[in-house]
């Protein structure tokens, strides 16, 4: 069976017996609510558009491995790697050996550990309260990650519209931390190339200490159509070579706190098709003192 544990501010995975309880870093119980509905109560949702004030409920509490993740004291059934291709499964209390592949709508993945990361095609997935290495979207609709823990592995997340469209996807309340990519790999919180509509909203995502494999903490990368209707609200941001990369149209990058632990910049942009990205940029500060960070020269 394998418990969660805390080590030094982080989560560490350890393989334990299958007889005993597993002891996760004493997060909430997991939510119950359908995808797209938080469970928070109300917080600052200044500017926001439609879904994504739902997304931001909650802010004030920064993820970390007390409260994201497996709850405290679970059991986790067994369950084999491989390829989830039934719809509406509901998948709780589960210890999957290895890479999983959801394939079919409507799946939710619940208060369970998944070694060696997740992939999605399907369309209206659920991640919650999930300890794994990383999460990769390249296909459907709908998809809602939240208070999930993901540390080592390249990217915490990566959405590319490579060989599906990716659209409407929401990822609030994770942690992602303690990256340890393959050799030879690069980097990122989370990597996007390719998407309509996705809301990043009350992540903690710290690749401190910087390292040169580390590319950015939110890289939204022109690719694959590009990516459109970007919310990025009330994260906490730290590390990578550069904190924000951003080519995107339509994108908010609202009341942010920002590390310093970058090693070039805290904002670069990148070009979309039709050159230079611009972005709509207000409330974000520097996480040490709550100064004003000015991203990328926008002055909003």
């Amino acid at each position: 069976m394998l418990a969660v544990l805390v080590a030094g501010g982080g989560l560490l995975v350890a393989l334990r017996s299958r007889g005993g309880p597993a002891r996760t870093a004493g997060a909430p119980a997991p939510a119950t609510v359908p995808a797209g509905v938080s469970p928070d109560g109300a917080a600052a949702t200044r500017g926001l558009p439609g879904d994504d004030q739902a997304a931001a409920r909650g802010c004030d509490r920064k993820p970390d491995a007390s409260n994201t993740g497996p709850a405290p004291g679970s059991r986790f059934q067994p369950m084999p790697a491989g390829k989830l291709a039934t719809p509406g499964q509901v998948l709780e209390n589960k210890e999957f050996s290895g890479l999983i592949d959801i394939y079919a709508d409507n799946v939710t993945i619940r208060n369970s550990i998944v070694h060696d990361g997740i992939r999605v095609r399907g369309s209206h997935v659920l991640i919650d309260h999930v300890a794994t290495s990383g999460i990769a979207i390249s296909g459907g609709t709908g998809h809602v990650i939240q208070y999930s823990n993901l540390s080592g592995g390249d990217d915490g997340f990566h959405i590319s519209s490579t060989l599906e469209p990716v659209s409407g996807v929401i990822i609030r309340h994770n942690y992602v931390h303690d990256r340890r990519p393959p050799k030879g790999a690069h980097t990122d919180g989370i990597q996007v190339r390719g998407v309509r509509k996705l809301s990043v909203v009350c992540n903690n995502i710290d690749l401190s200490p910087y390292d040169k494999t580390q590319t950015a903490v939110v890289f939204l990368e022109w690719a694959n159509g590009g990516n459109r209707d970007v919310v990025v609200d009330h994260n906490w941001l730290n590390a990578g070579g550069t904190t924000l990369v951003v080519a995107a149209k339509n994108l908010r990058v609202t009341d942010n706190r920002f590390g310093r632990g970058f090693r070039w910049n805290v904002c670069r942009l990148g070009n979309d098709d039709a050159g230079r990205s611009t972005f709509f940029s207000a409330g974000n500060v520097w996480a040490d003192n709550g100064r004003p960070v000015v991203l990328c020269g926008q002055s909003r």
